[in-house]
């Protein structure tokens, strides 16, 4: 079986008041160690409810090994099924992380396999009617629930799997060669989502007991694909992607507004995959493609999809960072405190991570933008985030405010350096502080004057002026930035307007 690739500000305060140190602990970046059988490459698939425990695979001498790792026992190689060479995978985890399942070689092939922390691994077994070739692709968050695919009479079938009633074969949806695999289970393991062969195509389902697979359809615009890939605590959200008219694209299915697509991270073609869903169904996260390529991402409804990286620069990890690249993000805790995936480490090799501790939530800060001596329309003005330790640009808005000047911004949560600057305006640095609440009545007055806009009002901002001086707009060597007022001409207001502000420098950045 292979895998083809409420806000929490209140908790935090209240953690911070009780001293509960496990809820909120400080934000954490770890590279999985390797197992010490060997190897150069892993992979984290899912983690336990409150991030301590990170289960995956890793290379290892001849192939590749099941893991778990937790903070106090490291990484464990979980072997393999007697009888079996090198090769298992462990693809989930229960929400006490005591429970793993997956899959595994076995003297009669592959196999799915249930993991229990100081027991050992155990068979499942196999869908009746069909070869041996089975997975465990996901487990319920109380662990009492597997779920995944094997070969039955039928073809590949999703399966569903308890110790008291064993398997229970959950069907394909109608029309097209039959095939279906099941990759995630509620907290309960009521609701199941996966994907199956429609009339129309591969299409991402729904199982209930009541209603049995229901399928849920695609995004608009493209082919006929979707794949369900996880569901939250209570099944009424479930993500994974679709083809778009955008490319392939993560979506977001809620049981009340249907399949909405998540976009992908700027700066070039769509293509991105949400891999996982915390308990509430609020954080999602997955893998995108930006300019630099594959980027594990972030998405929160409050400030979309970021990078995994500026989420992580934002809670003061920016040099456990170095010389990585976050490739995929496939989990986050179902109390959305931690995300784990894979990425390329400084040794230029694939390795799992586990980023926990964190504060996924959004901020917004709103106020009223004063542009002194403007006549005209209000400029866009770009807002740019670092941390107080003066930290990297992690977050960009280019924003153009309202006729008034009112303005209004989401970025993470957290305590932030805020850049403020507009065309011909020096840049204004606050502090903004949303970890507990958004900022509201940030009311800023902006500076006029800085024509060439290297933040400073001096002779090089004079000479431009005196170069444009006497045309207006459309003519011949106007030049709209030394226009300070807007009013459609260079002439004497622009020059006192620059006279006001001569020798005056705005914040550094």
């Amino acid at each position: 079986m292979n895998r083809n690739r409420t806000s929490l500000r209140a908790l935090a305060v209240a953690a911070a008041s009780l001293g509960v140190a496990t809820l909120f602990a400080q934000p954490s970046f770890t590279a999985i160690p390797y197992p010490a059988t060997g190897g150069f490459s892993s992979v984290a698939f899912a983690v336990s409810q409150d991030g301590g425990r990170v289960v995956g695979d890793s290379d290892v001498t001849g192939g590749f090994m099941a893991y778990e790792w937790s903070l106090g026992g490291g990484t464990v190689g979980l072997g393999v099924l007697p009888g079996g060479a090198t090769d298992s995978t462990a693809w989930g985890v229960s929400n006490d992380g005591l429970v793993i399942v997956g899959q595994s070689d076995s003297s009669s092939g592959i196999q799915a396999f249930r993991y229990v922390v100081g027991s050992g691994m155990s068979l499942i077994g196999d869908l009746p009617g069909g070869t041996v070739d089975t997975g465990a692709l996901g487990i319920s968050g109380n662990g009492l629930v597997v779920v995944g695919a094997g070969v039955s009479g039928n073809g590949e079938e999703a399966f569903r799997w308890t110790s008291g009633g064993g398997f229970q074969p959950l069907g394909d949806l109608a029309g097209g060669a039959f095939f279906s695999q099941a990759w995630s289970a509620n907290l309960d393991g009521s609701v199941v989502v996966g994907l199956a062969t429609s009339a129309s195509g591969q299409q991402a389902f729904r199982w209930t007991s009541g209603g049995g697979m229901v399928g849920l359809g695609d995004l608009p615009g493209g082919s006929s694909v979707s794949w369900a890939y996880h569901t939250n605590d209570d099944g009424s959200v479930v993500v994974g992607f679709s083809n778009s008219s955008n490319g392939d694209e993560a979506f977001r299915w809620t049981s009340g507004g249907g399949m909405v697509g998540l976009g992908d991270l700027p700066g070039s073609v769509v293509s991105s995959i949400a891999y996982g869903v915390d308990g509430s169904g609020n954080i999602v996260v997955g893998t995108g493609t930006s300019a630099d390529g594959d980027e594990a991402f972030v998405w929160r409804s409050g400030f979309g999809m970021r990078r995994v990286r500026d989420l992580l620069i934002s809670q003061g990890l920016e040099s456990s960072l170095t010389d990585w690249i976050l490739i995929d993000a496939n989990a986050v805790s179902r109390d959305g405190t931690a995300i784990v995936g894979s990425g390329v480490n400084p040794s230029g090799n694939i390795q799992a991570y586990r980023a926990a501790g964190l504060l996924i939530d959004d901020g917004t800060i709103s106020g009223t933008l004063n542009f002194l001596s403007l006549s005209g329309s209000k400029p866009a003005t770009t807002f740019e985030f670092r941390t107080q330790a003066n930290s990297s640009v992690f977050s960009s808005h280019s924003i153009t405010p309202s006729g008034t000047g009112a303005y209004s911004v989401t970025t993470f949560a957290g305590n932030f350096r805020m850049a403020v600057k507009a065309s011909t305006f020096l840049r204004r640095v606050v502090s903004v502080d949303t970890t507990t609440s958004d900022v509201t009545g940030m009311d800023l007055t902006l500076t006029n004057g800085d024509v060439n806009g290297d933040n400073s009002v001096n002779v090089a901002d004079f000479l431009l002026i005196r170069a444009a001086f006497g045309t207006t707009s459309g003519g011949g060597g106007y030049n709209p930035n030394a226009d300070l007022n807007k009013d459609g001409s260079v002439n004497i207001s622009d020059f006192l307007i620059f006279r006001a502000s001569f020798g005056q420098s705005g914040d550094a950045w």
